[in-house]
Order: structure tokens, then sequence, then C-alpha cells
């Protein structure tokens, strides 16, 4: 589906830093593998609803620091996907300003302050989902015009990818996270509608349809708790920025095989990113029917309850997202116009 930008909103012009309730980044939480039993969350209104007091998870990261990072990409990039491998992240594909896919994969090292080309995908792709394998990547799906089957497998030792197999239908705006030893790929756009089925794979060749989304959407954010992912928003028909967006949080488990509606977001909202740390899931950026946003919001799955959690230095969508150490990185995606900023998310001190 041709992407569309998203309303216009201000940038914050200097780095700002402040403190936020958020965590480690991205999707896999480093909590032990024990899912808790969340119940229907109860919000709905504009402004999130606060968990009752005393009720607060012992595990809740109390603050965090966001900043605008000392570096930022080479070029502007949004729809694209990130990865991190030991202490360097890689932004893998998306969309340029011009709005036309790349096959770029540039490499961040934070520690040197250094942005630079890694190599390049075997095929230009925009929407992909990216999970790190060992010393390599793999790219689920995108596209750069008709959604693809494709799975891309990036080795950042020789900067090329190859062909790691194909899933059973395309799809592109997908999401992936590693639970224990499978992969699972989430929601996502087949050129006709959002896509339903689950898929788990243990290394991008083969593939089994595991579940189905109660609600099917394309461009969600999403993080796992234990054995459960958690399934924020997401795209449900039409444009990219501008069509119905989806206000519920969703959840499979991948022991029971069971997917359910746990919670609703205060706002329908697409294209963000999640991250979880302990049994606390955090809800970043991401596009609202009002435009971009820069809110972040805190989930807590025993509850089902969405809490404000802070503010990130300006809106983003469609940002790369991974974690490096005990920071999580947002590089490019969109707000007023794509974007080439890099911000940091850490413990606060």
């Amino acid at each position: 589906m041709p992407a569309s930008h998203p309303a216009p909103r201000r940038l914050a012009a200097v780095a700002v830093l402040l403190t936020i309730g958020l965590a480690a980044c991205p999707g896999k939480s480093q909590h032990a593998a024990t899912s808790p039993t969340p119940t229907a969350g109860t919000t709905g209104t504009p402004t999130a609803t606060a968990t009752p007091a005393g009720s607060a998870s012992p595990t809740a990261v109390a603050s965090l620091q966001a900043r605008s990072a000392s570096l930022s990409l080479p070029a502007a990039r949004y729809r694209t996907t990130g990865a991190a491998i030991g202490s360097d992240l890689y932004v893998l594909g998306g969309l340029d300003a011009a709005g036309a896919p790349t096959d770029d994969v540039e490499r961040v090292q934070p520690s040197a302050s250094k942005v630079s080309l890694a190599g390049h995908l075997a095929t230009p792709t925009a929407g992909g989902a990216a999970v790190a394998s060992g010393a390599r990547i793999l790219v689920f799906g995108g596209g750069g015009g008709a959604p693809l089957n494709l799975v891309q497998l990036f080795d950042p030792a020789t900067g090329t990818a190859a062909k790691a197999g194909a899933m059973p239908h395309p799809r592109t705006e997908a999401t992936a996270t590693q639970v224990g030893n499978e992969i699972i790929v989430l929601g996502g756009f087949d050129a006709t509608a959002a896509v339903p089925e689950i898929l788990a794979t243990a290394d991008g060749s083969s593939f089994h349809v595991v579940g189905r989304l109660v609600t099917p959407v394309r461009a969600p954010a999403v993080a796992s708790v234990g054995t459960t992912v958690y399934i924020f928003g997401g795209v449900v028909s039409g444009p990219d920025y501008t069509g119905t967006f989806s206000p519920a949080v969703q959840s499979y488990n991948i022991s029971t095989g069971l997917s359910k509606t746990v919670g609703t977001l205060p706002a329908p909202l697409a294209h963000a990113k999640a991250f979880a740390l302990g049994d606390q899931v955090y809800v970043m950026g991401g596009s609202t029917p009002n435009g971009p946003s820069a809110a972040i919001q805190r989930f807590d799955p025993r509850s089902g309850v969405l809490n404000p959690a802070g503010t990130l230095p300006g809106p983003v969508a469609d940002a790369a997202a991974a974690t490096v150490g005990s920071t999580c990185y947002l590089a490019g995606g969109i707000a007023a116009k794509p974007l080439t900023e890099i911000v940091a998310v850490s413990p606060g001190r």
C-alpha cells in the first residue's frame, strides 16, 4: 500500500533530557520466562487510566532518560527496521525522503559515535521486520511495491544478504519478536487486507501457523513478556497514516496458542514501538488520528491497564528500534517529515 505522510507536527529542535518510565528495548523482556495472566483493560478515554494505589508491579522501572543522541543517520529513513548484534545497532531498508525503498543497511556504533554503511539487502524493502539470529539478521517480508514473502538473511561480516526462506504468503508492515527458541511473526498486510495468521519459525527457512490475531492489523507495536506476546494497536484498514487505527491491546501466548484482547489504548495507535522490562511493557511514539505522537505509555499485563510514562524529545512513527547494552535506540522514522535523528533511552542515574 503506498505510504502517506502523517499530519505535520513540530519536532524538538534541541536535545531534550527527561525522566520517563520506560524499559529496556526491544520486544523481548529481560524477565524470567513466566507469563502473568492479564485481565481486560478498562481504559478508553483520551487519558490513560491510572493504576490503583499499591498495585504497581515490583519490577516496574521508575525512571529512564530519553535524549537526542550525538549521532544521526546519513539520510532520512522511515518504515525501516532495526536489530542489535553485540554493541552495534543495524538499520535495515526503509523508505528514503522521496518515498523510494532502499537496500542500504546502516551500522550505528554508539560507543564510537559513528554511523557507517554496513552493506545492502538483496532486495530493497520497506516495512520489513528484523530479528537478530546469532551473528546475522533475519528480515521478514516488507516490500518496495507489492508485499513480499521473502525472508532475507543479512550478514554484517560480509555486508551482503541472501535468501533465507519464504513465508507462506506475502506480508509487509508485519512485526517479529523472538520468544524462546522461536521467532514469532505477527500482523502485516498482504496487498488486500491485514493478515490474521501468526507464524512461528526457528531460522526463517520454514514456518508454521500457530494462531490468529483477534483483530488483524498491520504496523502494530509488539513486545513479549515470558511466553506471551503483546500487540498494541495497528492499522485495521485504509492508508498508512490516515486510515482506521486499532485501540486494542491484544495478546498471544505461545504455550496455549490462544489470542485475546487484554486492554485498550487511550487512543487508536499505529506505527509505534514497544519495549519490555521485567513484566512491564512500554509503548513509544507512533501515529494517532491527530498525527504523530511523542507519548510513552506503560502497560501492566497483570492489570491490563496503561499509564502515562513520559515523553520522547519529539514525535516519531515508523522508526527502527533495538537495544545495545542497557540503552534502547530509535533511529529515523517520520513526523512532519522523514527523520535522521537517533534517540537514546537509558536508565536514569
